[in-house]
């Protein structure tokens, strides 16, 4: 980092903790919006689960089989298809989505 010294009365003053203290303040910034999205992807998937315990009852309530493998692919070519992401990530993110909708399912 290059140093930055201003001719001060009195003195000379090194700005180069003011800057660094600048950085860590957007650093820091940059995570509490990262923070918050994690937040509201957990509430997001929170609100999945309860969703998946509904189609549990029904399923159950209707004579329907919990595990329904056509679906399940469908429903990751679907995700795959449509994201802008990684298609490998999103087929683990969301297998692992499916996973935890069956576990609780049960």
């Amino acid at each position: 980092m290059k140093e930055i010294f201003l001719l001060k009365e009195g003195g000379i003053l090194n700005l180069t903790l003011r800057w660094e203290v600048i950085k860590m303040d957007e650093l820091n910034n940059l995570r509490k919006k990262v923070d918050k999205l994690d937040s509201e992807l957990l509430n997001i998937l929170k609100r999945r689960l309860i969703l998946s315990k509904e189609i549990s009852r029904f399923k159950r309530k209707n004579g329907l089989k919990i595990l329904d493998k056509k679906r399940e692919k469908e429903v990751l070519q679907n995700k795959i298809k449509k994201s802008s992401l990684n298609g490998r990530f999103v087929k683990e993110l969301f297998s692992l989505i499916l996973c935890e909708s069956r576990r609780i399912q049960k």
